[in-house]
């Protein structure tokens, strides 16, 4: 083991997996973590989920969500995810390779500034019967959308082509080595 020199993974949940999960189980009776990051049964599962809470200089709040997870994963409206295809059309499994990595002293860690540095914090504010956008406020909001507008930073930062969900290792800049 003294040897790795290079540190590499994807983080998220298999196309594989989560077809034979979503297959076998009800959404409440999956295996946890799996029960507790799928969107719906429709739509797959998150592979990265990031809540907190966003507090500016004049100390007015609100929330941020960074949700990346696979994306149009059911032919039907009525469908389950994978019950027709065997991956998703958005897979959107970020990769990682950690290079010059040392074992006895560094470890893999998400760079918060990195991931959320080029997002306003500005979020959209929704009607809570309706759904609407009702105004703006403080926070991020990034459910692996192309209509939101923080998903196009954060996915460039975790190496994710938006438009195809495909994932680059060399342009994930998220996660980095950690001294």
């Amino acid at each position: 083991m003294g040897d790795v020199a290079t540190v590499a993974f994807d983080i998220g949940v298999p196309q594989h997996l989560m077809k034979t999960t979503i297959a076998t189980n009800t959404a409440e009776g999956a295996p946890s973590p799996l029960n507790e990051m799928y969107w719906n049964w429709r739509s797959g599962y998150r592979h990265l989920v990031l809540n907190f809470a966003v507090t500016d200089g004049a100390a007015k709040s609100g929330a941020g969500y960074v949700h990346i997870g696979s994306r149009d994963c059911a032919g039907s409206e009525n469908g389950k995810a994978l019950e027709d295809r065997d991956v998703c059309t958005h897979v959107n499994t970020p990769s990682a390779e950690v290079a010059d990595f040392d074992l006895a002293t560094d470890t893999v860690g998400l760079d918060l500034r990195k991931l959320v540095g080029g997002v306003d914090f500005i979020s959209p504010i929704y009607d809570p019967v309706t759904f609407e956008v009702i105004g703006q406020g403080r926070g991020v909001e990034c459910h692996s959308s192309p209509t939101q507008p923080d998903c196009a930073p954060i996915f460039s930062e975790v190496g994710l082509d938006m438009p195809t969900g495909t994932a680059t290792a060399a342009s994930n800049a998220a996660f980095a080595r950690m001294p």
